[in-house]
Parts: C-alpha cells; structure tokens; sequence
C-alpha cells in the first residue's frame, strides 16, 4: 500500500534565488497509477501509468464520462490544495 495518496514533482527554469521561473513542469501522480503533467501555456497530459508505464499515449483531450475524468479533477484539486495549480487546462465536467 501507498504511503501517501499523491506524489508531486516539479522542475523550474532558470534556477536560483534571483531568477524568476520561466519554464516549469509540475507533475503529480495517485496511488491508482494516473500521472498529470502541467507545463506553462501547454495543454495538460494525462497518463494511466498502470497500462501505459512508459507515457505514451496522453489521455487529454478527456470526454465527460470518460473513466479517467475523477482521476484527472482530483489530481488538478491536489495541485490546488498545493497552492500551485497555475497553467494547464481547466477541469473536466464529469
């Protein structure tokens, strides 16, 4: 069993205590194996990394009703309650 229900990653560029970030990928991914990747201006990506481990086919653009709709609006809540959800597309009615 998982420790936590979700794991949060990001990368910032340029780094350092001065510089302002102009590029940042933020990724978080649930104990059920769906990883979401936000980026500045681009769309979000969606992976179900139980049957596609090496992220290639995107889940994104999402239908409402599709299964992975609750995956994805709980993990855009999770960044929300990081305080970074900043970027990417909006939630998906379901």
């Amino acid at each position: 069993p998982a420790l936590r229900p979700f794991n949060y990653s990001g990368v910032f560029r340029p780094n350092g205590p001065s510089s302002a970030a102009l590029q940042y990928n933020r990724s978080v991914r649930d104990v059920h194996g769906y990883k979401l990747i936000r980026r500045i201006g681009r769309t979000d990506e969606l992976y179900d990394l139980a049957g596609d481990p090496c992220e290639t086919n995107n889940l994104f653009p999402l239908a409402p009703g599709d299964e992975a709709v609750g995956h994805y609006n709980a993990l855009v809540d999770e960044l929300q309650r990081l305080g970074i959800a900043g970027g990417g597309s909006a939630p998906v009615d379901t």
